[in-house]
């Protein structure tokens, strides 16, 4: 599994599987590299979260209940 598809996962994983208009999409950082995943609906983004963040909410996604 490369990082964009890891971060995806993660994404899922905390936020729930995308449907309808709504998609996530990797998003990448100056040089290239995956930096994050956006919430996307129509080519527009609504939402995003950083790979720290990613990493913070999937690790912390239990805690709540």
């Amino acid at each position: 599994m490369n990082d964009e598809e890891k971060m995806k996962w993660m994404f899922e994983k905390v936020q729930g599987e995308m449907t309808g208009a709504c998609y996530a999409e990797v998003t990448y950082n100056e040089d290239e590299e995956p930096d994050g995943v956006a919430c996307m609906k129509h080519g527009n983004v609504c939402w995003s979260k950083n790979k720290t963040e990613l990493v913070f909410d999937y690790l912390t996604r239990h805690l709540d209940t």
